[in-house]
């Protein structure tokens, strides 16, 4: 019997060790959850603020793909200007060349302003690719240049024609092409 009594207190003594050892864990484990709870609020403001960042952001990612939108669209139109003052440019550039060339082949020095005119107020003609309102003033302004450069270079002056050209800079494709014109009827 002695035994038997023994053998139970032993239990018993094992028993209640094992339930401080669970009391003391679940005093830590109640610490660690009170933690927890206290932190939940700073986690929920936390959650918040990362939202409201969140829509931020994508706004401003929305707001600046318009934006990309609208420069993309100003800076293919600039190009397309800039193509179409190219084109412009190229074509005078070219019929200055056959204007020079025809300047050159001409036999008769007193023949050649009358031809330079005519040749000068054929190549202004507008083309397809012009727009109608641009057309007429670069008309004038060649016909003018190619006038004035004919009176200046060649002995015997056509008569006049009534308009005063004006004193403006030229572009640096006009000086190349008045620098041809110049260089042709000197040869």
């Amino acid at each position: 019997m002695e035994s038997s009594i023994i053998l139970t207190l032993l239990a018993d003594i094992v028993v209640a060790l094992m339930l401080a050892v669970t009391i003391f864990f679940c005093f830590k484990l109640n610490r660690r959850i009170m933690v927890l709870q206290d932190s939940k609020g700073d986690m929920a403001q936390l959650i918040r603020k990362f939202d409201e960042t969140t829509i931020r952001a994508s706004e401003s990612i929305a707001d600046l793909q318009k934006v990309s939108v609208k420069l993309q669209e100003e800076v293919s139109e600039h190009i397309q200007k800039a193509n179409f003052v190219a084109d412009d440019l190229a074509f005078m550039i070219d019929r200055g060349k056959k204007v020079a060339n025809s300047i050159k082949q001409s036999s008769a020095p007193t023949s050649a302003p009358a031809e330079v005119v005519r040749s000068a107020r054929s190549a202004t003609a507008p083309t397809s690719r012009q727009s109608a309102s641009s057309a007429p003033s670069v008309e004038n302004n060649q016909s003018e240049n190619i006038q004035s450069e004919t009176v200046r270079t060649t002995p015997n002056p056509p008569p006049a024609t009534g308009r005063v050209s004006a004193v403006r800079q030229r572009s640096k494709a006009e000086e190349e092409l008045l620098a041809a014109l110049r260089n042709t009827s000197e040869s």
